[in-house]
C-alpha cells in the first residue's frame, strides 16, 4: 500500500483499544478497501486488503485475517508491514 496516497482514502470505521489502532479505509480512486493496524506501544503497523465481502470481518479480526493469508502464502500485495518508530521511541 502506498502510504503517500492514504490522504485520498476515506475512513469508514475506526477503533482503538489497549494501544492498538484499527482503521477501515476506502480509496475511491481504485475502489479498494484497506484495513490498517498500528500498535502504538511498539510502533509496528500493517495493512491488508481484504475481499470486499470480508472487509468488516477483517476490521474486527485483522490479526486472524493476516495470519490466514500468511499461512496460505497469499502475501502478494495483500499485506504491507512497516515500523512507524522504534520500540524504544514507542515507550517514551
Amino acid at each position: 500500500m502506498d502510504r503517500a496516497n492514504e490522504t485520498d482514502a476515506r475512513e469508514l470505521a475506526y477503533r482503538e483499544s489497549d494501544g492498538l489502532k484499527v482503521g477501515l479505509l476506502w480509496d475511491p480512486a481504485d475502489d479498494a478497501l484497506t484495513v490498517v493496524v498500528t500498535d502504538r506501544r511498539t510502533g509496528d503497523a500493517f495493512a491488508l486488503r481484504p475481499q470486499r465481502h470480508r472487509a468488516l470481518d477483517a476490521f474486527y479480526h485483522p490479526f486472524a485475517h493476516a495470519r490466514r493469508r500468511a499461512l496460505a502464502g497469499d502475501l502478494s500485495g495483500s499485506i504491507d508491514i512497516w515500523r512507524t518508530r522504534s520500540s524504544k521511541e514507542a515507550r517514551t
